[in-house]
């Protein structure tokens, strides 16, 4: 309960200017995420879509965790096995999202259970729920050259859960 709360004041206080994740054009979609090297993730972090930081445009999560670390997603996550995808392909571009893992589970990708919250049209919230390794990275087609990659999370109907 505690990790909660203070998980959704980390995201009501995220920094700078937080903008509404926009869907990708045509792009290649990056699949299997891992922890870049020489990250420690906290256990447990928010995150909260940024468009700008400091006057530039960044379209990347801006995470933190409480008491701990700030990061930008797209920094500390690398990208794996690679497979094509189209517009919105099985991809969502949550405002804002939380993941955590057990206190003893090693700090890997796999072991971060992360969920975010999303209507469609006049449906009631709903919740997505899924590993952090299954976030997707979309390489744009070279219409936008000073963004290579942004990371959306994974949108299944499998994933929808009602919200508690």
């Amino acid at each position: 309960m505690i990790t909660c709360t203070a998980l959704s004041l980390v995201v009501a206080s995220a920094p700078d200017a937080d903008a509404r994740h926009r869907p990708p054009g045509p792009h290649f979609s990056i699949a299997s995420p891992l922890f870049a090297d020489g990250f420690t993730p906290p256990r447990a972090f928010s995150c909260r879509y940024v468009e700008k930081r400091n006057g530039k445009i960044v379209d990347d999560y801006a995470c933190s965790a409480p008491g701990g670390p700030s990061f930008m997603l797209g920094q500390v996550l690398q990208t794996g096995l690679e497979k094509p995808g189209n517009g919105w392909d099985g991809i969502s571009a949550p405002d804002a999202m939380q993941c955590g893992k057990k206190k003893e589970a090693p700090p890997v990708t796999d072991n971060y259970r992360c969920m975010y919250k999303h209507r469609h049209g006049n449906r009631p919230k709903h919740c997505h729920k899924f590993t952090l390794r299954n976030m997707v990275a979309v390489q744009h087609s070279g219409s936008i050259p000073d963004r290579e990659v942004d990371w959306y999370a994974p949108h299944h109907r499998a994933d929808e859960v009602p919200c508690n």
